[in-house]
């Protein structure tokens, strides 16, 4: 059912940016009530964004998320409390930015106009209210960078989450 949601994002995002704002509505509308993902047809959205357990999902109209990306359930992204809209309809920059390569665990809550940086962690229940930097994990409400991830092998990003001694990647193993 995930991957029918991201198909059917794509598809109303493509009679949006065609100019079937109606069609594009009731595409998402449809999506909504079938999958239980609500993404807006005007957000941006780049390759390979993958949803775990999608149900409860709302992405709003401004967001912006960058290329493979994960997000599971329960997430929503959009407008702050003191967010406007302008008087032409068009959301100015109240929507979040996500990087490329985040994961977004399940119930976080990403509001206003902020920036999460390029391979971040999002903790579960999380709330994040202020921008986070590039390889970044963060938790709690509101949510706080732990630690800065920086263990890397053979071109690929291992997380390690060194405020509990939870890192797999640091004991023994087969490299």
């Amino acid at each position: 059912m995930n991957w029918n949601a991201i198909r059917l994002f794509r598809l109303s995002n493509l009679f949006y940016r065609k100019n079937f704002k109606k069609i594009a509505a009731f595409i998402s509308m449809f999506n909504r009530v079938i999958t239980g993902v609500e993404i807006s047809p005007q957000a941006q959205i780049g390759k390979n964004f993958f949803i775990a357990h999608g149900n409860g999902i709302v992405i709003g109209a401004g967001s912006k998320i960058g290329d493979n990306c994960i997000i599971y359930h329960q997430v929503t992204m959009g407008v702050g409390r003191d967010s406007r809209f302008n008087p032409n309809g068009a959301a100015d920059d109240k929507f979040p930015e996500i990087g490329d390569g985040v994961v977004i665990y399940a119930r976080a809550k990403i509001v206003g106009g902020i920036t999460i940086g390029n391979n971040c962690e999002i903790g579960a229940n999380a709330v994040v209210l202020t921008n986070i930097p590039d390889h970044a994990i963060a938790v709690g409400i509101p949510a706080k960078v732990v630690e800065i991830k920086a263990h890397y092998r053979d071109g690929r990003h291992y997380p390690c989450l060194k405020l509990r001694n939870f890192c797999h990647w640091n004991r023994a193993s087969s490299w």
